[in-house]
This record gives structure tokens, C-alpha cells and sequence, in this order.
């Protein structure tokens, strides 16, 4: 899925942005519904893509990933076992740390006034989180590089 959602990425963001990928591993099967996988993923990514008006990179990278004792304990339905970790980076404005507490908020978006409802990504994402899936942000302003990272528990 992950493969087909790259390909439409590829014909239809501007071709100023450059997208690469890293499936490090062989991929796996998560524990989650498809089109739900398929609207976070796509919201990840547009939102990169808007982070990069004038181009950039957009990363996309899956690793297979036991969570660690101190990540469990940031995210409380977190568990200590397998997950498939989705990391959507870009090398765009960024996003500044002091905001980052509030993208999950329905109707907050850092886009200018008729450019965003900020309502694209707090309603995919809470949907996503209350089926065990975990959802987090890294902003760095130094690079302006922002990684979004979505996980879903690993099939057994």
C-alpha cells in the first residue's frame, strides 16, 4: 500500500519535490484498517508537501520497531511490543516547537487564513489514535526539518 501511495505522490506533487524512501526491511503487516492507513499516510504527506512551496525533499521511511520503556511512557496506549513505524520528513519551513503542542487540535493549522481548515489532520489522527494507532511530531528549526511519525502494532 505503502508503495501505491508513493507512485501517486510521484504524479501528482510538484516535481520540484524530491521524494524519497528507505523500506529497510521487509514489510509487514499492521494491525489497522486500509483506508484509514491510506488517509493518515496521504495527510502526512500533502502536509509535507504544503511545508515545501518552493520544493524540497519529502522522506518516507518504515522500520519494524519494539518501543522503547521511555516512548511507552509518552504515549499512554502505547505497549511494549512491535509496531511498523511510518516516518514522513521534509526539508520545508518547519514547524516551531512551541506550537507543537496544539497540531492536534481541530481547527488549528499554521497555513495562512483560506489556505487550511486544520481539518485534515486532527480528525484522521484521532481516529487513528483510538485504535491503538500512536501518532507523534519532531520540529527542528536549525534544518527547518519536520518528521511526523505514525505507528500501528505489528500482526501477529
Amino acid at each position: 500500500m505503502v508503495k501505491d501511495i508513493v507512485r501517486l505522490l510521484e504524479q501528482t506533487f510538484p516535481k520540484n519535490i524530491q521524494i524519497y524512501t528507505d523500506y529497510a526491511q521487509e514489510p509487514a503487516t499492521v494491525l489497522a484498517d486500509p483506508s484509514q492507513l491510506h488517509q493518515v499516510l496521504m495527510n502526512l504527506c500533502v502536509n509535507a508537501r504544503d511545508a515545501m512551496p518552493d520544493g524540497g525533499v519529502l522522506f518516507i521511511t518504515l522500520e519494524n520497531k519494539t518501543l522503547d520503556e521511555a516512548s511507552v511512557n509518552i504515549h499512554p496506549k502505547a505497549r511494549l511490543i512491535p509496531y511498523l513505524v511510518f516516518k514522513i520528513s521534509d526539508n520545508g519551513v518547519g514547524i516551531p516547537p512551541e506550537i507543537l503542542d496544539r497540531i492536534f487540535d481541530p481547527f488549528f493549522t499554521t497555513k495562512p487564513q483560506g489556505k487550511g481548515t486544520g481539518l485534515g489532520w486532527p480528525p484522521s489522527s484521532a481516529s487513528w489514535r483510538a485504535t491503538v494507532g500512536l501518532c507523534w511530531w519532531k520540529a527542528s528549526r536549525a534544518g527547518a526539518q519536520t518528521s511526523r511519525f505514525t505507528s500501528r502494532p505489528l500482526r501477529g
